[in-house]
């Protein structure tokens, strides 16, 4: 019998994206994401265990536009995050 730790979906919405070359970075397990433009929402690739932290930043501004990042620190739960949100201007 074997047992795992759940793992879940780490992403979030996206206001104000009008520029390719955003890419969005998880510091603490790894893993980026490029979000092309006019995108409302983004999800890594590689998901959380429950109980492990994670460290959303951005690695790259995209071209042309400044965004700023909120919820981006925490500890995984027992459902998917997707209350990061990424505002672009």
């Amino acid at each position: 019998l074997f047992c795992s730790t759940n793992a879940f979906t780490l992403g979030g919405k996206i206001t104000g994206l009008k520029a390719d070359g955003l890419i969005l970075t998880n510091g603490t397990i790894g893993g980026t994401v490029g979000v092309p433009k006019d995108a409302v929402g983004f999800t890594f690739a590689n998901q959380v265990a429950f109980g492990q932290t994670y460290g959303v930043t951005i690695l790259q501004q995209p071209t042309g536009q400044t965004c700023s990042l909120a919820n981006g620190v925490g500890e995984m739960g027992d459902a998917a995050v997707d209350n990061i949100q990424v505002t672009c201007t």
